[in-house]
C-alpha cells in the first residue's frame, strides 16, 4: 500500500472511467475541466486526504468537481514513482604522468 505525501511524483496505473466510483444519478454533475487522468502519465501530488478507501489525492493537472466542489482522485489509481536508491558517483580519472625520453 502506498502512503502518499505532498510533492510526491506518482504514476497513473488505472485510468478506466468505469471504475470512477460515482453513483449513476451523480454522473451528470461530475465535471472534468482539465480532462481525465491518463494511464502511465506522471503527476505531482498537491494534497493528500483520508477517504474510506484509503488516500485521496489532489494532483497538479486533471481535477474532478462534483456539484461544483473539488474532490480527490482515489489513491488506488496511482503508485509512487520509484526513485533511484543510489546515484552513481562519477570520479574524475587522475591524470597519469607521461615520461618523455630525450
Amino acid at each position: 500500500m502506498n502512503t502518499f505525501k505532498p510533492n510526491d511524483k506518482v504514476v497513473c496505473i488505472n485510468a478506466r472511467p468505469q471504475s470512477f466510483g460515482v453513483r449513476s444519478e451523480d454522473v451528470p454533475h461530475v465535471k472534468l475541466p482539465n480532462g481525465f487522468i491518463e494511464k502511465d502519465a506522471v503527476y505531482c501530488v498537491r494534497e493528500v486526504v483520508n477517504l474510506r478507501t484509503g488516500d485521496g489525492l489532489f494532483i497538479v493537472g486533471p481535477q474532478v468537481f462534483l456539484y461544483g466542489r473539488p474532490v480527490p482522485w482515489n489513491g488506488l489509481r496511482f503508485r509512487k514513482v520509484e526513485q533511484k536508491k543510489q546515484r552513481k558517483k562519477r570520479k574524475a580519472k587522475k591524470a597519469v604522468p607521461v615520461k618523455v625520453e630525450n
